[in-house]
């Protein structure tokens, strides 16, 4: 994602990987952190992108929903010299102030408050490559904004498939920390969380406004499959609106020669990528949610030891009494 080192915060251009450079190269660079991976949150950074311009051109927009290798095209994108690739991650563990602008973006677009945004709302934002939620809300206009962009729509090798990822991943993520609770014991424990910042804002419009989510959402607590329909019709949407020499319907499983073939780029030396896979978004999210339970524990002590020094207090002048201590 972006960061305080990349030409799109107006530091100077460092140019792309040459094609020579990145054949000559037999080994892929070192690997993006995923999403909630520990060592991800190591280097956040707190830039307000009002502040900056953009100085490299948007090449690739990337509009396959997530959990369909979106994670992947990032980390291929970065193989290839896309130096800043903007992804969901880059919310969670890059630069969480990012959630500002977006929650900016989804008032102005889904409650009539203040400006759409325009090129020069999403050049302040966004990188060299985008993909991923939350820039797939915003398909459309990112389309009208960035015309001259090259188009690239990731899908699994069904709509069956996609949604079971969804159900096994996302969802839980949201039925836990952003749906209605459903029990009282999952609105006891939400009482205690960390106070709320423009990140779980954002995570709150988004199964509000966002047809994927509130679809699979219902989905899950209905036990329907709206998102199979809702995905089959998306994509035949992006065929409709993206000239065919513009647009790549890609699997991630078909390696690299679509891809390079596509872009204009020679073929690296390794093999495709393939990152956040189920298992390894279970396994990051798993700390994740551990780490909130700690906060969850810490705020609840917090804030119920005056209570309960009072209740001691009360049952201790009442044992006391009891015993034929008191008045």
């Amino acid at each position: 994602m972006l960061n305080p080192q990349l030409p799109v915060h107006g530091k100077k251009e460092t140019g792309w990987i040459s094609r020579c450079e990145m054949a000559a190269k037999q080994e892929p660079p070192p690997r993006r952190p995923l999403v909630c991976a520990p060592e991800g949150f190591a280097n956040v950074t707190n830039i307000d992108r009002r502040t900056c311009k953009r100085v490299v051109p948007l090449k690739v927009i990337g509009l396959g929903p997530s959990r369909t290798g979106t994670s992947s095209l990032r980390q291929a994108l970065l193989d290839l010299g896309y130096s800043d690739c903007y992804h969901y991650t880059a919310l969670v563990q890059e630069n969480p102030r990012d959630a500002e602008m977006w929650v900016e973006a989804f008032q102005a677009k889904f409650e009539g408050k203040g400006k759409p945004f325009a090129r020069e709302d999403w050049d302040q934002l966004l990188g060299h490559a985008i993909m991923d939620t939350p820039c797939t809300v915003f398909y459309k206009e990112l389309l009208e904004a960035y015309p001259e962009a090259k188009v690239i729509v990731t899908v699994r090798d069904s709509p069956q498939q996609w949604w079971e990822s969804q159900m096994r991943t996302m969802m839980p993520f949201l039925d836990l920390l952003v749906l209605p609770p459903t029990t009282w014991k999952m609105w006891l424990w939400r009482q205690f969380l960390p106070p709320p910042t423009a990140f779980d804002r954002m995570n709150q419009l988004l199964p509000k406004y966002y047809p994927t989510y509130n679809i699979m959402c219902k989905d899950m607590r209905n036990g329907t499959k709206e998102g199979i329909k809702w995905f089959e019709n998306y994509i035949e949407e992006i065929k409709r609106l993206v000239p065919p020499e513009k647009l790549l319907i890609m699997n991630i499983k078909s390696g690299w020669k679509p891809l390079c073939e596509f872009l204009g780029h020679d073929t690296p030396a390794w093999d495709f990528p393939v990152a956040n896979t189920n298992e390894q978004f279970e396994a990051n999210v798993a700390g994740l949610y551990a780490g909130i339970n700690q906060a969850v524990w810490y705020n609840a002590a917090k804030r119920l030891a005056p209570v309960a020094v009072g209740l001691m207090a009360v049952g201790g002048f009442f044992a006391v009494r009891g015993r034929g201590f008191g008045v």
